[in-house]
């Protein structure tokens, strides 16, 4: 159809009419001229999603290390032990203290709320993120890098104490019950430091009741046995830190008595050097004087139907057997309290004394084979600490918590052979080192 009026005639177009309403191309142009600003948006979110990446994982890293550094000042460590901790798991974590990234450890945090708090670990970790989109195309200078930094700060807390702790690494059956034994430590925890699947067995018909279970492994149940537990077992935790670890036995000094015996009778025995062992024979009546029984290159033996007390014990005197050795570390040796022994004994509880607390001590130079067996079943009352570091301890003790108010063990293993009951609720008062359960909150 021509829509043309008549008469009149088209114009030619002229070539500049053609160029100006030519539109072919537009859209490349168009496109050629965005694209940059295309990429860069694109970039800048990929950019803005990487940092943000980075920052969360940056921040993960740094409650980690804080946490671990809390854990270790919680076991009464500093300096370097704490500042390794912590940059240990931020490496763990991907952080490694270097050139593009820097983990900064403060103990006291040096701002903040808890600034100055000696509980308290702060963590500051910075990283250095070269940036995606060149500053060339936003016409900036410079390097171009981000520093993303992230802190965080952790405490110690105090979350229980454990009555008896198996300071093995990696023995299976680290503390056992099994037989027809049953143990009571209502209240208490019972620790492992060993990794073993079988840290703590719990075999047999026996039975165990306690407040929890502590293993850097795992525990076991077998047989008939029953695990009365009033809360949930804590398995492959840390290692919990040896109350003793710091203890230093002195010289046993010179002899007081060699190849001391009581075969019968009554006698009085003071404090001094035992050198060579102590042995109280069947039927022996022995009085304790209060103070420290070295026992010098030897055991000390209480057999059984023997007695054995201290009396004058009372308050805060006390008497402690530190087997020990002034000669090869092979002749130090165990304590052994045989079945049917009468025994009655407390530790000493004077802040004074470096003894305090503990009732029988094995110097941690002993060899890793001995055993040091408390059998005295439910005539046994032993009030203090057992120490023995390199030893296995056997323990079958009175059921009688009334009389036997403070018991720990901290030996190189555990095994419960007899019914007792084990209450550290007294021990604190005695003076006993507490077997810590640390663990570490976020705080800031």
């Amino acid at each position: 159809m021509n829509l043309q009026a008549p008469g009149i005639r088209s114009k030619p177009l002229t070539f500049l009419d053609r160029f100006f309403k030519d539109r072919s191309g537009s859209v490349m142009l168009t496109v050629s001229m965005a694209a940059p600003f295309v990429i860069a948006l694109v970039g800048f979110g990929l950019e803005a999603g990487l940092l943000y990446r980075i920052k969360r994982a940056e921040q993960t890293a740094a409650d980690a290390a804080a946490l671990a550094g809390a854990i270790e000042r919680g076991r009464g460590e500093t300096g370097a032990v704490v500042t390794t901790a912590a940059r240990n798991a931020a490496t763990a974590n991907g952080f490694s203290d270097g050139t593009s990234t820097t983990v900064t450890v403060n103990s006291p945090p040096m701002s903040g709320l808890y600034a100055g708090n000696n509980a308290a670990v702060e963590v500051i970790i910075t990283t250095t993120q070269p940036k995606i989109i060149p500053l060339s195309l936003t016409g900036g200078t410079g390097d171009g890098a981000t520093t993303i930094t992230s802190s965080s700060v952790a405490m110690a807390e105090m979350t229980g104490d454990a009555c008896v702790l198996a300071l093995d690494a990696s023995a299976s059956a680290a503390v056992k019950n099994s037989g027809n034994a049953t143990i009571g430590m209502e209240g208490c925890v019972v620790a492992a430091n060993s990794v073993d699947p079988s840290a703590i067995s719990i075999g047999g018909s026996s039975t165990l009741s306690a407040h929890s279970l502590w293993t850097a492994g795992n525990y076991t149940q077998g047989g008939s046995s029953t695990l009365n537990l009033a809360a949930p077992p804590m398995t492959e935790m840390w290692a919990l830190s040896d109350p003793y670890a710091s203890l230093t036995i002195p010289s046993p000094g010179s002899c007081s008595f060699t190849n001391k015996k009581v075969n019968s009778g009554a006698a009085t025995l003071s404090p001094g050097t035992y050198c060579k062992g102590l042995d109280i024979g069947a039927q022996a009546v022995v009085t304790l004087s209060p103070g420290t029984y070295y026992i010098d290159g030897g055991d000390l033996k209480v057999n059984g139907q023997a007695t054995i007390k201290c009396p004058s014990c009372t308050g805060t005197s006390g008497v402690t057997f530190v087997l020990t050795s002034s000669g090869s570390a092979d002749d130090i040796g165990i304590a052994d309290i045989n079945g049917g022994a009468d025994v009655k004994l407390q530790a000493p509880s004077d802040a004074g004394n470096p003894f305090a607390g503990l009732l029988i001590v094995q110097d941690r130079k002993a060899g890793s084979s001995g055993v040091m067996k408390l059998n005295g079943g439910s005539t046994q009352v032993l009030n203090g600490a057992i120490y023995a570091p390199k030893s296995e301890v056997q323990w079958s003790g009175t059921t009688d918590t009334t009389t036997n108010a403070c018991i720990e063990i901290v030996a190189r293993l555990i095994t419960f052979i007899g019914n007792s009951a084990i209450d550290n609720s007294g021990c604190s008062a005695m003076g006993v080192k507490p077997i810590q359960i640390t663990a570490s909150k976020l705080v800031q």
